[in-house]
C-alpha cells in the first residue's frame, strides 16, 4: 500500500523559516502533522499488500513493486532536491513554489506523500505522475479507483481521498484523471492551515486486512449480535450494517464481493469461539482467499 498525504501551511505573518536547510524541512513537516491532528499511522483496519517500497532519494517519488508489477508515482515537475531522514520520514526541500515533499514508510508495503504549502500562494492543487504495469487501468469505484491488470484483476487501489484543516475540519477534495497523472485538488476556502489531505493507493499480489485483537473480538461480537450467519451482508449495502462491521465491510468492499467479506467476519467468529484473541496482538486475513484464516503478524502490520 502506498499512500500520499498533502499538507498546506499557512502564510507567515512573520519570517518564514528558510526552505534551504534539510533539518527545518523535517521540523516543518512535522510541525504541519501536528497542526493538522494527523500521524502517519493507519486507520483502524489496517488494509496492506505485499508488495515492496522504493523511496527515490534525490526527487519526491517513489516505486512499489509486487512480483513482475510496478507502480510508480512521482510529484510532477518537481524540480530535483537533496533530502534528509528524520523520525524516519525522508524531506524534500523547497520542490515547488513555497513547497515541501516528504514520504515516509508507516508500515510493511505502505507509503506516505506529504506536500508541505507554506503559503496561500502555493497550489492547493497536487500532480502526482503515474506509471502503471503495462495493461493496467485506473477504474472508478466511489470517490478512488481500482487499479486493475490487463487480465480484469484487482492489483491495486487509489481509495477516496479526505483532507482536514488544523481545527481537524473535513474539507471537500476530489481526485482527476489527467492523462496518467492523479490530480487532487480541495478546496480551502474559509479553513484554517495547515490542511493535511490523505488519499491512499496500494498494489500487491496479496492484499491483506489487519486489526488488533480488541477490534478483532469487536468484529466478532458484533456479528454474532446482529445475527451471525444469518446476517445478510452485501456490499451494495455494507453502510447499514451496524458497526464496526460496517467499517470492516466498506474498507474489504473495496477489494472483495459480499460473500468473501461475510467469510472474513465468519473466520473472525471461528478465532474468537477458540479463545485465542490477544487485544494487543496484531491479526491478518488476505483479503479473497477462502481458505484463508486470521492469524497473528507483526505489530507493523496494524
Amino acid at each position: 500500500m502506498s499512500i500520499f498525504v498533502v499538507a498546506l501551511l499557512p502564510a507567515a505573518t512573520t519570517a518564514s523559516p528558510a526552505l534551504a536547510g534539510p533539518s527545518s524541512t523535517v521540523e516543518r513537516v512535522s510541525t504541519a502533522m501536528a497542526m493538522a491532528g494527523v500521524s502517519p499511522t493507519a486507520d483502524r483496519a489496517k488494509v496492506t499488500a505485499d508488495g515492496s517500497v522504493s523511496i527515490d532519494n534525490l526527487r519526491p517519488a517513489v516505486s512499489l513493486r509486487a512480483g513482475t508489477q510496478t507502480v510508480r508515482a512521482e510529484v510532477q515537475d518537481a524540480a530535483a532536491a537533496g533530502s534528509s531522514t528524520g523520525n524516519g520520514t525522508r524531506v524534500y526541500g523547497d520542490v515547488a513554489r513555497n513547497t515541501d515533499f516528504a514520504i515516509t514508510t508507516p508500515g510493511p508495503g505502505t507509503v506516505q506523500i506529504l506536500a508541505i504549502m507554506h503559503r496561500s500562494s502555493a497550489s492547493n492543487t497536487q500532480r502526482y505522475k503515474l506509471d502503471l504495469p503495462a495493461g493496467a487501468a485506473l477504474t472508478p469505484v466511489g470517490g478512488g479507483y481500482l487499479i486493475t491488470g490487463s487480465g480484469g484483476t484487482v492489483i491495486g487501489t487509489v481509495n477516496e481521498p479526505w483532507a482536514k484543516d488544523a481545527k481537524g475540519r473535513h474539507l471537500p477534495t476530489r481526485y482527476e484523471i489527467d492523462g496518467t497523472t492523479l490530480v487532487q485538488r480541495t478546496e480551502t476556502a474559509g479553513a484554517e492551515y495547515p490542511i493535511v489531505a490523505d488519499p491512499r493507493i496500494t498494489i500487491g499480489l496479496g492484499v491483506y486486512l489487519n486489526m488488533w485483537g480488541y477490534e478483532l473480538r469487536a468484529t466478532a461480537i458484533a456479528y454474532l449480535a446482529a445475527g451471525g450467519a444469518g446476517l445478510a451482508v452485501a456490499c451494495a449495502t455494507a453502510s447499514r450494517l451496524p458497526s464496526p462491521l460496517n467499517i470492516i465491510a466498506s474498507i474489504a468492499c473495496t477489494y472483495v464481493g459480499s460473500n468473501a467479506v461475510k467469510y472474513l467476519f465468519r473466520k473472525a467468529v471461528d478465532i474468537y469461539n477458540s479463545n485465542q484473541i490477544s487485544d494487543g496482538t496484531c491479526y491478518q486475513i488476505k483479503l479473497g482467499n477462502t481458505g484463508d484464516r486470521w492469524k497473528r503478524v507483526s505489530a507493523s502490520n496494524c
